[in-house]
């Protein structure tokens, strides 16, 4: 049992946790000494993971102490009595909770799915990057575990950046506390792997204007105390503040491509449309009719100002901390793109465009958007398919399989069989597949069957090879 590990402080989370609950819990009402013990508890797990072996770790030793309601919970009632030992120890507690949220749910539940990459995000098509947001916001898995009425992720992470990026204009940040900067990279996680909406990405970009003049002055703050840090503290907050824009650049980029594709592809299915119907062939005159498309977003005019004020006024201004600029490789690469965008030259948007090929473009257009009955009748069979495969991970991550190989093999044989009868994988996986074939391939990926059957495989071929 994960309460073994340490049963004292087991004992005090769940006083905590029922406190929290009954509205009891403050931070005031504990020293030091006993919040400290609760943080080094935590850092216990703060132990290098490679990422292909997340989905192999059974992460209840983590989340049997921290549910997700325990979570959200904590993170409404922070300590704010800056300078005093308490809430330098509260929030390097905060520190390690949201690190290992990060590791333990977040990355271990998406490592599987495809994201946008921000670096490289015009060698997606628009109609690549549309699926894989669309993909990722219908995971049936995620959605239950994530998307329901007791818990929103994105609503949670606005919140993360908003308590975790105080009001203030001196020097909030301690020692080891990196608070600030998870939450900025669990939003910046989020926002590659597509899943806010539009009015989501709103408040995104909104939490993240509003808090820009705050980083500013943290900055120039640490800039002040720098003669007087020592050098392991002075390089933690340097790459601290390095990272905090580049995470900025990568949202605002992913924000920008949001938006810009959401035009296109308005465009493109009202042109398909118009052309269907039209008789005549098509003239230059008819094309001007039915497109209103503005090509950059950038120079409508509220729009733009708030993103050249995010990047003029942020992610490249020449604050400094010691002398040393603060934009690393990735945030310049990102700049770059938003200048070649801004400037028209090289735009790295259209080089997207470009990669639409016509197969591509016909698909979307017939039969992407279409929920018909018999994918519908199809998805739902699936779905106990995917609950069978799920029973088998929980207790292949339970130990109930230990030297029983043979049978969790036998029983996900037994699934992939009933599965294959209704889809048949080898017209599936055909070197051409047909249309219906991307649909039911798109299915299998929302209700998570590709990534189940990983994650019991994975287990057996580790265990292979560690032989």
């Amino acid at each position: 049992m994960p309460e073994l590990i340490n049963p004292e402080i087991s004992y005090l989370l769940q006083k905590d946790y029922e406190n929290i609950l009954n509205s009891a819990f403050n931070w005031v009402d504990f020293d030091t000494k006993t919040i400290t013990e609760r943080a080094n508890f935590i850092s216990l797990f703060n132990k290098f993971i490679p990422t292909l072996k997340l989905p192999l770790i059974n992460p209840a030793f983590f989340t049997s102490f921290f549910p997700l309601k325990f979570i959200d919970l904590l993170t409404e009632n922070i300590n704010y009595n800056f300078g005093t030992p308490e809430y330098s120890t509260s929030w390097n507690f905060y520190t390690f909770l949201l690190e290992n949220f990060q590791r333990f749910y977040i990355k271990r539940d998406i490592v599987n799915l495809s994201k946008i990459d921000s670096e490289n995000i015009h060698t997606y098509s628009p109609f690549s990057r549309h699926y894989i947001r669309k993909d990722n916001q219908n995971n049936a898995f995620l959605k239950a575990k994530y998307f329901n009425k007791d818990f929103n992720l994105i609503k949670f992470v606005v919140k993360l950046v908003d308590k975790f990026v105080p009001s203030c204009t001196w020097r909030w940040v301690g020692d080891d506390h990196k608070c600030h900067i998870f939450s900025l990279k669990i939003c910046k996680i989020l926002v590659e792997y597509g899943f806010p909406n539009e009015e989501e990405f709103e408040d995104i970009k909104e939490i993240l204007y509003k808090k820009v003049p705050i980083f500013l002055a943290l900055e120039k703050s640490i800039n002040r105390d720098y003669d007087s840090i020592n050098e392991t503290i002075k390089k933690n907050w340097l790459e601290g503040c390095r990272s905090i824009r580049a995470f900025y650049a990568e949202i605002l980029i992913q924000y920008l491509y949001f938006k810009q594709d959401k035009e296109v592809l308005i465009m493109l299915k009202k042109t398909y449309i118009a052309m269907k119907k039209r008789k005549k062939p098509i003239d230059e005159e008819f094309m001007k009719n039915i497109i209103s498309f503005q090509g950059n977003i950038l120079f409508e005019e509220e729009f733009g100002r708030k993103m050249l004020d995010f990047l003029l006024g942020f992610i490249v201004s020449q604050n400094t901390i010691g002398k040393e600029l603060l934009e690393n490789r990735k945030s310049g690469n990102i700049v770059g793109s938003f200048l070649y965008f801004i400037a028209n030259v090289n735009d790295p948007y259209l080089m997207s465009l470009k990669l639409i090929r016509e197969e591509d473009y016909l698909f979307f257009m017939e039969n992407y958007e279409e929920n018909t009955s018999d994918t519908k009748d199809l998805k739902e069979r699936m779905m106990g398919f995917s609950n069978g495969l799920e029973e088998i991970l929980r207790k292949t991550m339970n130990g109930d399989y230990l030297y029983r190989e043979q049978v969790v093999m036998s029983e996900t044989s037994e699934i992939l069989d009933k599965i294959d009868v209704e889809i048949s994988f080898s017209v599936l996986y055909n070197l051409k597949p047909s249309l219906k074939s991307k649909k039911i391939q798109r299915i299998l990926s929302e209700i998570n069957i590709p990534f189940k059957v990983f994650n019991i495989m994975s287990v057996f071929i580790v265990a292979i090879f560690s032989e």
